[in-house]
């Protein structure tokens, strides 16, 4: 392996030499061989770092699914690096003896605990547990089209990566403009209000304008200046 990269919060991307190739790897989504330039931080992660050191140069010498659960196994020289495809998926880095080296999240259950120094433990077999259904993003006409599985999804997640880049765009600009339309709508409420309530009261305030302290003093109006001030309810119209 020549290159491994970290190119989204959980996904990864191995490189391969003769021929070259690229593995992305999302632990619990999906593993497969892709054709698409996705572009990786100029700076690497702690992750990136650590399975660099292990693993760049070392030879893949098989890829297997563990058992026909939903394992897969990835055998290089020296290590075996595991893709529990489960749950919401993890990876884990082991030497030769199933010495745990790095687990991509600590998990614990009665029969078995992924950490750093325990020994790696395979899941009971996933066989003889019930799942309601197993799924795959991609349909039957996208797999005929594309000619295999891996094309398939290949094309799934790129074109799934873009629609979603511009969606949330779109959704931010949206929220923004629904929310400053209801400030809008908010304001509007309550100048017509505050419109309707002068009309009503419009005697009332001609009569405030030319009366004395005395009078003010008694309908709860303080003077200010050349400014009156007053206290109006408007859910009440008073």
């Amino acid at each position: 392996m020549t290159k491994i990269q970290q190119v989204g919060k959980e996904l990864f991307k191995l490189t391969f030499s003769s021929p070259k190739k690229e593995l992305l790897i999302q632990p619990g989504e999906r593993i497969h061989l892709t054709n698409y330039k996705i572009e990786a931080p100029s700076t690497a992660s702690q992750i990136t770092m650590l399975l660099r050191k292990k693993l760049k140069g070392k030879k893949l010498l098989d890829i297997y699914q563990h058992d026909n659960d939903r394992v897969i196994v990835l055998e290089f020289q020296d290590y075996f690096l595991i893709l529990e495809f489960f749950s919401h998926g993890n990876f884990v880095l082991t030497d030769k003896d199933y010495s745990i080296l790095f687990t991509f999240r600590k998990e614990a259950w009665k029969d078995r605990e992924l950490k750093k120094g325990a020994k790696y433990k395979f899941p009971a077999n996933l066989k003889s547990i019930q799942l309601k259904e197993d799924y795959t993003p991609v349909t039957k006409e996208d797999y005929e089209r594309q000619g295999s599985m891996n094309k398939a999804l290949d094309e799934f997640y790129s074109n799934l990566k873009e629609e979603n880049k511009k969606l949330k765009k779109l959704k931010t600009r949206l929220e923004k403009q629904q929310q400053t339309l209801e400030e809008y709508k908010q304001k509007a409420e309550l100048y017509n209000k505050i419109g309707n309530w002068i009309y009503e009261k419009y005697s009332l305030i001609e009569k405030l304008f030319k009366a004395d302290k005395k009078e003010l003093e008694k309908l709860g109006v303080k003077r200010k200046g050349r400014k009156l001030v007053l206290k109006v309810n408007l859910k009440q119209g008073e």
